[in-house]
């Protein structure tokens, strides 16, 4: 789903033009953000929790050279799924019943 799918879907669940409901998307979006960038951790009660986490520099290889590559410190952003989530998605990927049966990869017609 994309940003634009998500102000379509808030303006027509609360009766209002997409243009007005898309400052409200990304006004939600922004406190994400600066929520993270701040505090470095986002509680959403029984959606989930959002996670700044430090991932330490180490050293790698690079896979067509086979050469010892430093890869330097970074920052990463982890979700761990509260209840709601995981109660919505048991069972996992949500199929169409056309494609069920349809071995992974598979095309359909």
């Amino acid at each position: 789903m994309r940003k634009k799918e998500i102000v379509e879907s808030v303006s027509e669940d609360l009766g209002m033009t997409a243009a007005e409901a898309r400052p409200i998307v990304q006004r939600v979006l922004d406190i994400v953000l600066e929520t993270l960038a701040a505090d470095g951790r986002l509680e959403l009660r029984r959606f989930g929790v959002f996670e700044v986490q430090r991932r330490a520099a180490h050293k790698a290889r690079n896979p067509r050279t086979g050469e010892r590559v430093d890869v330097p410190e970074k920052h990463c952003v982890t979700f761990k799924p509260g209840m709601a989530v995981l109660q919505q998605i048991k069972g996992g990927p949500h199929r169409s019943s056309q494609t069920a049966n349809l071995p992974p990869g598979e095309p359909t017609s």
